[in-house]
């Protein structure tokens, strides 16, 4: 009894009652330990922590992953029976069980789910007291474990579970994690469509139902984010390698995710890049879900250059950092009286385990039991039970603040609500060793990448930009008989006939004032580049192949080329005309200053199209699409990027010129003015890029991407044909349809009217006004012999009542003359 004026201590009431947790996982891994059965009864305090580092030199064992894993839960046990505010009247204990196969020896056993079931089994009905448990190595055995410990109503934390199933509240009420869990997939799959990645091979070392490093949720993540897996490699490590090589060859892999442990990844990445130099370079990038082994030492720490991985936490608050400093600290202390360790342990420790987030299980047990507790408003006295069920939603935001998130809430699928982080590994330039850099993290709700503003990724080569996610075009048959090569033909003749027809308006017709008012010439330039661009589809059909690749190529480019340089052309001489009048230079107006410019549009995009099917390297082959009867051409396209940039820029050059030309001609009249022409091959010429590669990018049937494709070529190339010959046709056949207005009645329903007067490159303007015009008719006869300049033009008018009257105009008084002229 306390004397009079005294105090008690104010952990003394701790001893009062206590409650057990226990701790499940492979402790046969550990060497040194005792078991009754498979309660862990001797040994654990005499442990050798340094031979817990290596089972053999710079090789982490199963027993080191483990011990250090729990270590975390019981420094956090430590922790709470020296806080009076949590548990105040309550001490917890430890019961350590193994559920794992095999011995430290030979290494745990992924799957052990059987045992693992039995020994929660044996839990419930031989250990009464354990009120929770905590623990688990590998997904494969905690996801039988947890359903059994689900169904007993025992609530289970791992620090790392990441399967999708997990998440599922219905099957597993009493599971959590304080790790992202499944959530790893969506991180990845974030800085994937952050780098605007839409394709990547996965690899897994173990089979993916036993990976415990999150790749299975990798592989349900990707694809509802719009990532096609273009392979799974799994079961598979370095001895492998040549099998794995020729399946990321098929893949056409250039993103490559790596699951394993973190010698696991090393060696498997090593024998890549050392033996075969294979798939380790500029072109490629890696993502880990491990931080790789220096087990190799430092001269190969620069084949690991712009290998990108996940961090263990990027929250910084400053109980966050003091408990993050509680925790190294007691395994600084775990470990001082011990030599022959490695170069920085406790970091070591802190970062290659699950030791803070097996600390914050226990934290997240121990603040919802001690609520729980309190709920009841009786003071806990001998062996504690659990005054209710405690299932997931009890967990999910306790207010408790831990070592990896402040505080810890988990989402309602089990799941840590907290940011990934992401690095990127480089080269110590003081040691020459292998370090890293973060380049940034998540949101919370892992759906957006945050780069960091005092770092910038750096890639393999030493690029910042990421490099393109493959350089792969892949083709089926078009089967000539088939319904998709009817459509190419049946679209083709008729897309020819129609570019045909409107051609041969345009030669059989230049006489005609608005077929010439149209430039015979340069429409007829646009319907010879319609025709090509709508032949090239006929490309499309029977077997790929590079000559056959490159003629299509060619093809389409040209006709593009073709139909925005005579656009272009014919559009800006008029823009001239009408904005600049007779101010205007006179080359400006001429044929062949427009013919030499178009001349320079085509002859451009001819050499940036040679470059492009010149200096890339095709390789095309067969493929037979596994499990299927389907056959694809392939082609293997190297060093496009430098070549097709600058041919895509052109392509943006001409479309800008001619949305601007368009927007010029806006006032001009519209008998002059193909504005409307213009804003639609722009519009179409957009949308048709974004649509084919949208079309490209989603997966699905190639054959359905072609004729998708062959679509938008024949409506791009068709627009300026329908164009032109709806208005050249009505120009040249409209009389037969109905009576034409003179040419009078025409400009009596104007109130301004302008007329072009149009010879040897001259051009003038005559006023006529409305109300005084009787004229019948109007024709430009020759300059007059005494205008040297061509100032003055000698016109014939035609008036009703028979006369014909010819009259010499000069610009500078035109109107007023011709007003006299009217009079007579």
């Amino acid at each position: 009894m306390a004397a009079q004026g005294s105090t008690a201590h104010p952990l003394a009431s701790k001893g009062q009652s206590s409650i057990t947790i226990g701790f499940i996982g492979p402790y046969t891994c550990i060497p040194g330990l005792g078991f009754d059965g498979r309660l862990v009864v001797e040994g654990y305090e005499a442990v050798d922590k340094e031979q817990l580092f290596w089972t053999e030199p710079n090789i982490w064992g199963c027993g080191g992953w483990w011990f250090w894993d729990q270590f975390g839960a019981s420094a956090a046990v430590d922790e709470i029976n020296a806080n009076p505010d949590i548990l105040p009247n309550t001490t917890i204990k430890i019961k350590r069980f193994f559920d794992y196969l095999e011995d430290y020896q030979r290494g745990s056993s992924y799957d052990s789910g059987g045992l693992a079931m039995n020994t929660a089994l044996d839990i419930y009905e031989n250990h009464t007291d354990v009120v929770s448990v905590f623990g688990g190595l590998y997904t494969s055995t905690i996801v039988q474990s947890a359903a059994v410990y689900s169904a007993l109503k025992i609530p289970y934390c791992t620090a790392t579970a990441p399967a999708t199933q997990l998440s599922n509240a219905n099957n597993y009420p009493y599971f959590f994690q304080t790790s992202p869990g499944s959530s790893i997939g969506d991180a990845v799959a974030t800085i994937l469509t952050h780098w605007k990645v839409s394709r990547a091979a996965v690899i897994s070392v173990a089979p993916l139902i036993y990976d415990s490093t999150g790749c299975k949720s990798i592989v349900d993540s990707l694809p509802p984010r719009g990532i096609e897996i273009t392979t799974i490699i799994q079961n598979m490590n370095h001895e492998y390698a040549e099998y794995i090589i020729r399946q990321l060859q098929q893949a056409d892999a250039k993103y490559i995710i790596l699951c394993g442990s973190s010698l696991e990844i090393s060696s498997l990445y090593l024998t890549l890049a050392v033996q075969y130099a294979k798939f380790v370079g500029p072109d490629y990038v890696w993502i880990v879900t491990n931080y790789p082994s220096n087990a190799y030492g430092a001269d190969f720490a620069p084949f690991f250059e712009g290998v990108v991985g996940l961090t263990r936490s990027t929250w910084s608050t400053k109980l966050l950092d003091e408990k993050n400093k509680a925790l190294s600290q007691a395994i600084s202390d775990s470990l001082k009286s011990y030599d022959r360790l490695p170069n920085n342990p406790v970091e070591m420790i802190m970062q290659k385990t699950n030791a803070r987030r097996s600390y914050d299980c226990i934290g997240l047990l121990a603040t919802a039991i001690d609520q729980a507790l309190r709920e009841t408003e009786t003071t806990p006295t001998g062996e504690v039970r659990l005054p209710k069920y405690l299932p997931r939603a009890s967990f999910q935001n306790t207010g408790y603040s831990g070592v990896v998130a402040d505080p810890v809430v988990l989402r309602s699928s089990g799941n840590l609500v907290a940011p990934s982080g992401f690095y990127s590994l480089t080269v110590d330039p003081s040691s020459g060793s292998m370090t890293y850099f973060v380049i940034g993290h998540t949101d919370v709700n892992r759906t957006r990448f945050i780069p960091n503003p005092d770092t910038s990724m750096i890639f393999n080569g030493g690029g910042t930009l990421p490099p393109p996610d493959s350089s792969r075009l892949e083709y089926d048959f078009i089967d000539p008989n088939s319904i998709a090569g009817t459509f190419v033909y049946v679209s083709t003749a008729i897309g020819a006939i129609v570019s045909t027809a409107s051609f041969l308006i345009i030669v059989c017709n230049q006489s005609n004032s608005k077929v010439r008012a149209g430039s015979a010439l340069f429409s007829s330039l646009s319907s010879f580049g319609s025709t090509l661009g709508i032949l090239s589809n006929l490309g499309f059909i029977g077997e790929p192949n590079e000559k056959k690749h490159k003629q299509l190529l060619w093809m389409q480019y040209i006709a593009f080329a073709t139909v925005a340089g005579s656009l272009l052309a014919k559009n800006s001489r008029v823009c001239i005309i009408f904005l600049q009048g007779m101010k205007a230079k006179k080359k400006y107006l001429a044929d062949k200053f427009w013919i030499l410019a178009f001349a320079c549009v085509v002859l451009l995009q001819a050499i940036l199209v040679a470059l492009y099917t010149t200096i890339p390297k095709y390789n095309f082959s067969k493929y037979q699409i596994p499990s299927t009867l389907t056959v694809q051409i392939r082609c293997d396209i190297i060093d496009t990027s430098h070549t097709f940039y600058p041919l895509f820029l052109y392509q943006l050059i001409l479309i800008g010129g001619l949305a601007f030309i368009g927007y010029l001609s806006r006032e001009v009249r519209a008998s002059h003015s193909e504005n409307m022409i213009i804003s639609l091959f722009v519009w179409a010429s957009i949308t048709a890029f974004v649509f084919t590669s949208s079309i490209s990018q989603s997966g699905g049937s190639h054959i359905r991407t072609i004729l998708v494709k062959v679509t938008v070529v024949w409506i791009l190339a068709i627009i300026p044909v329908v164009w032109q010959l709806g208005t050249n046709g009505v120009a040249v056949f409209g009389h037969f349809f109905k009576n034409n207005p003179s040419a009078m009645q025409f400009l009596q329903k104007k109130k301004n009217c302008f007329i072009i007067l149009e010879r040897e490159e001259r051009i003038r303007t005559i006023y006529l006004d409305p109300e005084t015009l009787q004229l019948k008719q109007i024709s430009l006869l020759s300059p007059t012999p005494n205008d040297p300049d061509g100032s003055v033009h000698r016109v014939q008018f035609q008036a009703r009542d028979g006369r014909t009257i010819k009259l010499d105009f000069e610009e500078s008084k035109m109107a007023e003359d011709f007003k006299n002229a009217l009079k007579q």
